[in-house]
């Protein structure tokens, strides 16, 4: 289990402001990188200013003692009707995580959740009680995506200015990392399976990398301007590419072999994939978010509603709903049916980044800069 704030510092929970500075100047003098060239000095460093800057301030503190003694920001939402029976619940925040979230995801079942800080580390925390368990710090590069992939377990990926990085994490633990000298990458997606990691490129290119080796499949270069948006369907058998160029084109992941294209009148921010293969949702910079009907390519609905655009789509599992989360710091639950928004599940300072559904559907998880986690309960019956 992670070290609190307390445990980091080295004081007790009943220290006062005094004791706190001079604990936190000791360690300073100790662990600064002027002083300590040990790398791991570096990170421990990190720990120390993050848990000084929440124990030195009095609100802070106070908004980490309650996280840590209940588990929640505030008391749950009254539930609200979907519509056929089904019900929404706003379950539990996690509030107060040392760094902004840049993505969630679901570990197995809804039981457990990971969440990708911006501070390189992956936390690990219980669905239910939002209690940590755990948590990895990456060495390499900055995790802005996580998925999970079944038996080859949690994969973390992101992008700096030279290089990609990817970490194949089970058990809580590194088992293998790979880093590849790349210029300019703006999206990373990983295959469920695994197996296949697609990159989008300022350079109007996608590379297809092999997870395992870190070895490159393919380069496809069709896009005329930035590539910026990059997803892979849930069977892994298609790539979906969208840019500047306000065109979305769609690959064979195998091959390379370009499939369709699909060409909109805004440059793309998201694309996903619905777990069924049968729907791709494209996010744009127009705010709007257009579901197309793979079979046909026809449009079957828009959604608009958000104040800025969108950072982060997820489909239902079984009904026919879909969640966004958008920079304008909300988060949203919308009818596939007619597009209309249901609700708008939260309101927050600073962008929403990440809108998850747990595989069985019945949690989604939604987290943002402001270093908080939101829980849902889905109820349907």
């Amino acid at each position: 289990m992670p070290k609190t704030h307390y445990e980091i510092l080295g004081v007790s929970e009943q220290a006062d402001p005094d004791q706190i500075k001079r604990a936190y100047r000791r360690l300073a003098r100790k662990l600064h990188p002027d002083v300590n060239p040990d790398k791991r000095a570096d990170a421990a460093m990190a720990k120390v200013n993050e848990a000084y800057r929440v124990l030195g301030d009095q609100g802070r503190r106070s908004s980490y003692d309650a996280s840590r003694s209940s588990g929640i920001a505030d008391a749950p939402s009254a539930d609200f009707e979907w519509g056929g029976g089904i019900f929404v619940r706003r379950h539990m925040s996690i509030v107060d995580l040392p760094s902004p979230v840049e993505d969630v995801e679901f570990i197995g079942s809804r039981k457990e959740i990971a969440i990708a800080g911006f501070d390189n580390t992956v936390r690990f925390c219980s669905a239910a009680t939002g209690k940590p368990f755990d948590e990895l710090h990456l060495e390499g590069g900055v995790a802005s995506t996580l998925q999970w992939c079944g038996s080859a377990g949690l994969i973390a990926a992101g992008a700096s200015e030279k290089s990609v990085s990817i970490w194949q994490i089970k058990g809580r633990q590194t088992i293998a990392a790979h880093r590849k000298k790349v210029d300019w990458i703006s999206r990373v997606a990983i295959s469920p399976t695994g197996s296949q990691a697609v990159l989008a490129s300022v350079h109007r290119t996608i590379l297809a990398m092999e997870v395992s080796s870190g070895k490159t499949l393919y380069v496809r270069r069709r896009h005329e301007d930035a590539v910026t948006a990059v997803a892979v369907s849930w069977d892994g058998r298609l790539i979906a590419s969208g840019g500047n160029d306000q065109k979305v084109y769609l690959w064979n992941a195998a091959s390379g072999d370009e499939l369709a294209l699909i060409t909109q009148r805004s440059p793309i921010t998201g694309l996903e994939f619905s777990q069924d293969g049968s729907l791709l949702a494209i996010t744009l910079v127009d705010h709007g978010v257009r579901i197309f009907e793979l079979a046909t390519g026809v449009l079957r609905t828009t959604l608009w509603g958000h104040e800025k655009p969108v950072e982060s789509v997820a489909f239902h599992p079984v009904h026919p709903f879909i969640a966004t989360a958008s920079r304008d710091g909300t988060a949203a639950l919308w009818s596939l049916t007619d597009g209309s928004m249901k609700h708008r599940l939260r309101r927050r300072q600073g962008a929403v980044k990440s809108v998850r559904f747990s595989p069985d559907g019945k949690t989604l998880a939604a987290g943002g800069v402001d270093r908080c986690v939101d829980i849902f309960r889905v109820v349907a019956g």
